[in-house]
């Protein structure tokens, strides 16, 4: 019985991509109820995209060794779990920008250009805070998985500087020629955003039950692999402190958090090897499915 549980989660890959298949049908009840609804199928597109950029950032990253389903089952599932969310093209953004940003700083290993990623992603969340203000707050935490990565130079904030200030000239310039109206910006970013502080526990105690899982192998693992988990731990605490500041007006930045769960939920379910992830892997469809209806 004790080597079943440590061997779950070792699926066939066609039994992988069925429960990834199936983790979608959380999103029919929207489908079915709002079918005119572009939003909803923008959402889709978008958690797909994200969806296979999470899985080819684990691989590259050396959570997996080779392409495996069982990540995107796992991602599949909890973003269709936060139902409020189906329909918020924004949060789907904001996780792709994201995922973008660690694939980028990721390359910048010991690298002596580790301006252009930092400009890039500096450029990236510029544009994302026009329309999430909040996302600018995120330029530390980048700051410090370049120093992590140890690529860290004294030229790295003036590229985080220049590309704000690009975005911010751009804007104006285009602002003052009436090519876009202001009070577009302050009504997309004023939405109808989830606030239930419910998210916050679920989020932690999940979070905080893999990470204590995650910690002892920790050390064991490369860099790479020892980046992502820490990269992620980083984004969950930042994010989570953000949100509990202020969680009306977070929830762009919430869903990073939940991104960082399930980094560590995939590398827990793919690298640690133990009956307690056994169980909790078989625990992972009921209480998804609980999130969904309650929350």
């Amino acid at each position: 019985m004790l080597k079943f549980f440590r061997n779950i989660t070792n699926l066939p890959d066609s039994l992988g991509y069925l429960l990834a298949v199936l983790a979608w049908a959380l999103w029919v009840p929207d489908i079915l109820q709002t079918p005119t609804n572009i939003s909803l199928y923008f959402s889709i597109a978008l958690c797909l995209i994200n969806g296979f950029l999470f899985v080819h950032t684990c691989q590259k990253g050396g959570f997996i060794q080779t392409f495996s389903p069982l990540p995107l089952f796992v991602f599949f599932l909890w973003f269709s779990a936060f139902k409020q969310w189906h329909t918020d093209i924004y949060i789907h953004i904001a996780v792709l920008v994201w995922l973008i940003i660690t694939r980028l700083i990721q390359d910048s290993f010991r690298s002596e250009r580790a301006m252009k990623p930092v400009y890039i992603t500096s450029l990236l969340l510029s544009v994302c805070s026009l329309f999430m203000p909040q996302t600018i707050l995120l330029i530390p935490i980048v700051w410090i998985g370049i120093i992590e990565r140890r690529a860290w130079q004294g030229r790295v904030v003036l590229a985080t500087l220049l590309a704000i200030a690009t975005i911010a000239i751009c804007f104006s310039i285009a602002f003052y020629f009436n090519l876009i109206d202001i009070y577009t910006f302050a009504e997309i970013s004023s939405g109808q955003w989830f606030s239930d502080s419910m998210l916050l526990i679920v989020l932690l105690s999940i979070t905080l039950l893999f990470a204590v899982i995650a910690l002892p192998s920790y050390m064991k693992e490369n860099t790479n692999q020892r980046f992502l988990i820490l990269w992620a731990m980083i984004t969950f605490i930042s994010t989570m402190l953000l949100g509990t500041y202020h969680l009306a007006r977070f929830p762009s930045v919430l869903c990073l958090a939940l991104l960082a769960s399930v980094a560590l939920q995939t590398y827990c379910f793919t690298s640690v090897k133990s009956v307690l992830t056994g169980i909790l892997f078989l625990l992972q469809v009921p209480l998804a499915a609980t999130v969904w209806y309650f929350l």
